[in-house]
């Protein structure tokens, strides 16, 4: 029981009166301001492009680059779509002016059958237009070959005197490489023959063959 009393007293004396409340203290200094920016990069930066991120507060910045990924290789072609529907018909479009009649009758036609040596025969065709030109036509054969060939020369063109045609047959079979030349002087229906060949002694053979050893006969115009 004297304890506890003793106790109380000394708590009572230990507890006084709260003091006075303390003067403010100084304002504290103001904060500084976050930084964010981004710019386009530079090809330096980035080559393929990309952005510059600018982040801090105040003068504490700090720059990150993110770069755009280069272009990767072109993928394999894919399968053709199906075709889309036919469209609608255009409109007409107008008449066409008529063409110029052009006119350039035949004035001449002739074809001569002439035999060689009694083995290779040759057929030669011409027909002659007004304006002078000149279409001619050459088949040679010998019973188990043939080759054929045709020409056109304008009037004022070099060889229009006979049209030649060249033709390649060779007399001794195929592969050898002869080479014919076949004209006609058509004043006189005289035919004119060159055969060129390696085989031969002399290189090459000529013939000219007049109307009284040929069969000609006019061609239809």
């Amino acid at each position: 029981m004297r304890r506890l009393l003793i106790g109380g007293l000394l708590a009572a004396a230990c507890s006084g009166e709260p003091g006075e409340q303390g003067e403010d203290g100084a304002r504290g200094r103001a904060g500084e301001s976050a930084v964010i920016d981004v710019r386009n990069a530079s090809s330096d930066e980035c080559p393929a492009g990309g952005e510059v991120v600018t982040i801090g507060v105040g003068s504490d910045l700090e720059e990150v680059v993110l770069c755009d990924g280069e272009d990767g290789e072109d993928g394999a072609p894919g399968e053709p779509g199906e075709d889309g529907a036919k469209g609608a018909p255009g409109p007409a479009g107008p008449p066409g002016t008529e063409a110029a009649a052009v006119s350039d009758p035949v004035v001449a036609a002739q074809h001569c059958l002439a035999a060689i040596d009694d083995s290779v025969t040759i057929d030669y065709w011409f027909r002659e237009f007004q304006s002078g030109d000149v279409w001619a036509s050459a088949l040679i054969y010998d019973g188990a070959f043939s080759a054929s060939n045709s020409n056109y020369y304008g009037a004022t063109q070099e060889d229009v005197a006979t049209a030649p045609v060249q033709l390649a047959f060779d007399l001794q079979g195929p592969g050898f490489g002869g080479r014919w030349v076949i004209g006609m002087y058509r004043d006189d229906l005289t035919m004119v023959i060159t055969y060129v060949d390696s085989d031969l002694l002399a290189g090459l053979s000529t013939w000219s063959i007049d109307a009284a050893n040929m069969t000609c006969a006019t061609a239809e115009l």
